[in-house]
């Protein structure tokens, strides 16, 4: 019953599948490398809701290009831009949004959730430098943000999702470039939404155990019970099923299937995986 405001590119295409869902849509056109024109947008919002915001969600990311077009080129051979072109739309602007959005939300004092779009890449390396660092440094975001919002009921998350089947993913075939074990673990987009939406109706469970921390959407999805467009339950990159999905995706379906039906969707303890994957700093 609440109305979203929808700053992605594809405007009334958004618009129009939200509606169809049964929701309420306000496309609005924001340029975030703009601080003028995000906090411009705030003021609408609180202006248009009476001061009410529920839920931020920190989406923003014009890197893809980038990332693709230099990614066997070593990170000292980039030009100095590359960083800029990876986290000024993305992590800085992540930031902007989150201070606008945490003032509107103690102003208006009834909590609300601040959900980051992270990745994988922030846990261990992917892509390159400028990447890796941009998505550990969301999740500080979130992190460093969730301790001072606490008291006045505001939730600060990271997300993971897992590889996200979007239209500009597909257009550049990026999936098929990772291997055929991402293909095979890929969500769509509407699989975070929907996470996300039972997390704004679960905010006081979110505020309590979630907030600082990074939420797995396919994990989050599982204790809900939501599945994805498809109908199926997705799989953490961290489950057991997750790691022989990716290990046999190479001998074709017949083995992801196999893996899919007999591997126990088990997640790996964090702690282990922490082992295992942190390659810097050493501590």
């Amino acid at each position: 019953g609440g109305k979203g405001f929808d700053e992605g590119c594809s405007l009334e295409a958004t618009k129009e599948a939200v509606e169809a869902a049964g929701g309420k849509c306000v496309p609005v056109r924001v340029d975030h490398g703009d601080d003028a024109e995000v906090e411009a947008f705030f003021e609408r919002v609180s202006a248009e809701t009476g001061g009410q915001l529920d839920m931020l969600v920190n989406n923003v990311y014009q890197g893809v290009d980038a990332v693709f077009a230099t990614s066997d080129t070593p990170f000292w051979e980039k030009p100095p831009a590359h960083w800029d072109a990876i986290n000024n739309v993305g992590l800085r602007s992540h930031y902007i949004a989150t201070v606008f959005a945490a003032r509107a939300m103690l102003r208006h004092g009834n909590g609300g959730i601040i959900a980051n779009i992270s990745s994988w890449g922030g846990f261990a390396p992917i892509f390159d430098v400028a990447y890796g660092v941009g998505k550990a440094a969301v999740d500080r975001l979130a992190a460093d943000a969730a301790k001072p919002l606490r008291p006045h009921g505001v939730a600060s998350v990271s997300m993971y999702p897992g590889a996200v089947k979007t239209e500009f993913m597909d257009k550049k075939r990026v999936l098929r470039r990772l291997g055929a074990g991402t293909v095979a673990l890929a969500e769509s987009p509407v699989y975070t939404g929907r996470v996300l939406a039972a997390m704004l109706g679960d905010r006081e469970r979110v505020l309590k155990e979630d907030s600082g921390k990074v939420v797995v959407v396919a994990e989050a999805a599982k204790r809900y019970g939501i599945v994805d467009v498809d109908g199926l339950y997705k799989v953490s990159f961290r489950s057991l099923r997750g790691v022989a999905v990716q290990a046999l995706a190479g001998k074709g379906k017949k083995w992801t299937a196999w893996a899919q039906r007999l591997v126990p969707d088990v997640c790996v303890p964090w702690i282990i995986m922490v082992w295992a994957a942190l390659v810097s700093p050493r501590m």
